[in-house]
């Protein structure tokens, strides 16, 4: 069975406003309040690989605009760096929800690690081509194939608190 992926399905021409939390519980969270309607439903779309980490991507049903994105738990992390060499747009992704019509959570158990670079974070799936990049707010940026599918994504632009914040709370748990 082909696991269902996030499609972006177009972008609209604006960076989103962003509340992040760093905390020791849950690493990070990125929310965007102005694609929050409360009124809506919202989908959730669940990256989770062999060793449990655990990314939740909440989509608002109508504006189909991501909501906000939690790093639940990273519990295979690596030194690393990644480096996009094209054009990142700046633009606030609206999702293709077809995939969501018969369930409001879907699960991609894929295979994918965790990356620390220099003050930011990333995962990729595996085995996936990066085409484009999107930068969604000042901290969070999308990774495309292709097909428009999100097949990974970096948190990024740290402030000198936020990020020792970070690791301390990563090595403090025994990530890193």
């Amino acid at each position: 069975m082909k696991v269902k992926n996030i499609k972006v399905e177009k972008l609209e021409n604006n960076v989103s406003k962003e509340e992040m939390e760093i905390d020791y519980y849950v690493p990070v969270s990125i929310s965007f309040p102005e694609n929050d309607l409360e009124e809506e439903g919202l989908y959730y779309y669940r990256f989770i690989n062999k060793e449990y980490s655990f990314i939740e991507f909440k989509i608002n049903s109508v504006s189909k605009k991501i909501v906000n994105v939690t790093v639940t738990s990273i519990n295979d992390i690596q030194n690393g760096d990644f480096i996009f060499n094209g054009s990142i747009s700046k633009a606030n992704p609206i999702i293709d929800i077809y995939e969501f019509e018969y369930e409001a959570v879907i699960t991609n158990n894929n295979s994918f690690e965790f990356y620390m670079g220099e003050k930011k974070i990333f995962f990729i799936l595996d085995n996936e081509e990066i085409s484009s990049m999107i930068m969604i707010s000042n901290h969070f940026f999308a990774l495309l194939n292709s097909e428009n599918d999100i097949v990974g994504a970096q948190i990024a632009n740290f402030n000198d608190e936020d990020w020792n914040a970070l690791v301390g709370n990563l090595k403090e748990a025994g990530k890193i």
